[in-house]
């Protein structure tokens, strides 16, 4: 069967799961909101590293790729744990190889064979001598991708080995490292599918938009297809459609103003709903709504971490109680009393068909490790109850054992003016995905009186990462209810200029 005649099928499945779908240049929805939009983030700042580059630092460019890639968590955790293992030579070696490739003139095929093969002996030696294909092959690739949208397209072997098999009913990966004619193979049948998107006027941008039209009809529901992987691990068949990938710990992060706190809120309802909202104005009410009635229902819990929060109130602690109710003066004792984390979390055991949701707000203005304690291993998805590699620990005070259930997820919102991402806690930053959110001048399209509010906030951002960093501009929130020049009036003299002010002081 022809390739346009098979890709007319898949059209169908990504149109039943994308329902409001238009065009890839479509700013809202659910393929932009859970496919394009992080993405485009990732590659405005792929393009900042390689712009200020002068070409004669290749492991600087690398390291910064590196990184870039381990937020985006397009590979594993295991993957640069494996890296970790090999110390700094490890992570200095393919952070060369990297750059290398990123900063070489040679066809995109050829030199992201070339890092894989540098790559491999690294990661597979960090897995105790365990292949390591496919983990090189994701890694190299995004990185190449976010480098050169229009050339490269990231691979993740599983779904993509699918998604060729449906396609032209031949895999195109070997169980081997990645070698310069099959990634060649692959970027030809990448061209001519963004080719037939095109044909559908579906105006795919870059092949960042053929890789999310792959991923959304083979791993949102995919298909049994009697066939097997290429003896990797993981691979194989699918016994049943899969929901929507959700990352089980999300960190929002950015400057403020930029609507994290009305993202958990949309975010949560969606996870609880198992459906995807669109953050258009109009669906706000609607959103507020069924988020109102999780939380009233117990399966949504919002907390703010502040300085003085620790252990004792998220997970369990030790408070007085009198040992009369008639009589306080009896004498009390210390009981153990069950923090916001434990009491959800068992909530959410008792009901292991339902998804809920913690949402701390704020969450680097606390000490997270404090707080977390020895809790914080068993956040990792594998270490869920129910999973393969489950754990359990004794809790201090209770002595009981706890563990941390598969249905519940964390979502956290983090201010960069306060604290950037690399001051976090190594451990804490490997448990979790990040999100970035920075303005968004779209809502600010309107003119008041004669300023263009999108325009006057662009330049103001502009002149903030230029003077200081792109982490003190200022969000988009602060003007969404600009109606008048007395408005713009207040929001500049009460909102903004304190900002601009406590910026400055901070780069002296």
């Amino acid at each position: 069967m022809a390739l346009s005649e098979e890709l007319e099928k898949m059209r169908d499945d990504f149109r039943k799961r994308c329902g409001e779908f238009t065009d890839f240049q479509q700013k809202h929805g659910f393929y932009f909101n859970e496919e394009r939009k992080y993405k485009d983030a990732l590659i405005l700042k792929a393009k900042e590293i390689l712009d200020a580059t002068d070409g004669n630092k290749p492991e600087n460019v690398g390291l910064q790729f590196f990184d870039l890639v381990k937020s985006a968590n397009f590979v594993g955790w295991r993957a640069f744990d494996a890296i970790a293992k090999g110390g700094a030579n490890a992570k200095q070696e393919v952070s060369l190889a990297l750059g290398e490739m990123l900063l070489s003139k040679e066809p995109p095929e050829v030199v992201a064979a070339r890092a894989a093969d540098r790559v491999h002996p690294i990661l597979s030696s960090g897995l105790g001598g365990a292949a390591a294909f496919g983990m090189v092959r994701t890694l190299v690739t995004s990185a190449l991708a976010l480098a050169m949208p229009d050339k490269a397209i990231t691979i993740k072997t599983r779904f993509m080995q699918r998604a060729a098999r449906q396609l032209t009913g031949s895999p195109y990966f070997k169980s081997a490292i990645m070698s310069a004619d099959e990634y060649k193979a692959f970027l030809e049948l990448a061209f001519n599918i963004k080719a037939e998107l095109a044909k559908w006027e579906w105006k795919p941008l870059d092949l960042w938009d053929v890789q999310g039209f792959l991923w959304v009809v083979t791993n949102y529901g995919a298909k049994e297809t009697g066939t097997k992987g290429n003896n990797e691990i993981g691979s194989g068949v699918d016994p049943k459609p899969t929901p929507p990938r959700r990352p089980l710990n999300l960190i929002l992060y950015g400057p403020p103003g930029t609507g994290k706190t009305w993202a958990t809120t949309r975010k949560a309802v969606e996870i609880c709903k198992g459906t995807g909202q669109s953050d258009r104005d109009d669906d706000r009410q609607k959103v507020m709504t069924a988020y109102k009635a999780l939380v009233t229902a117990g399966r949504v819990v919002f907390t703010t971490f502040h300085q003085s929060f620790g252990y004792e109130e998220f997970v369990e602690g030790l408070r007085p109680v009198t040992n009369s109710e008639s009589q306080a003066s009896s004498g009390f004792r210390l009981e153990p009393c069950k923090g916001i984390f434990r009491a959800i979390c068992e909530k959410a055991a008792k009901e292991p068909n339902l998804p809920f949701v913690l949402i701390i707000d704020e969450i680097n203005r606390a000490n997270v490790s404090k707080v977390l304690g020895e809790l914080i291993t068993l956040l990792e998805p594998d270490k869920r109850l129910g999973e393969v590699n489950e754990l359990q620990v004794i809790l201090p005070y209770s002595r009981e054992s706890f563990g941390v259930p598969n249905n519940l997820y964390l979502i956290g919102t983090m201010n960069t003016a306060d604290r950037s991402i690399a001051l976090l806690d190594t451990a804490l930053r490997r448990r979790f995905e990040f999100e970035e959110m920075m303005p968004d001048y779209t809502p600010l399209d309107r003119t008041v009186g004669v300023i263009h509010l999108g325009k006057l906030l662009k330049g103001i951002n502009q002149r903030v990462a230029w003077l200081f960093d792109r982490d003190h501009q200022i969000g988009h929130s602060y003007f969404i209810h600009v109606k008048t020049l007395e408005d713009l009036d207040e929001v500049m003299r009460g909102k903004v200029i304190p900002l601009l002010t406590d910026s400055n002081s901070l780069s002296r």
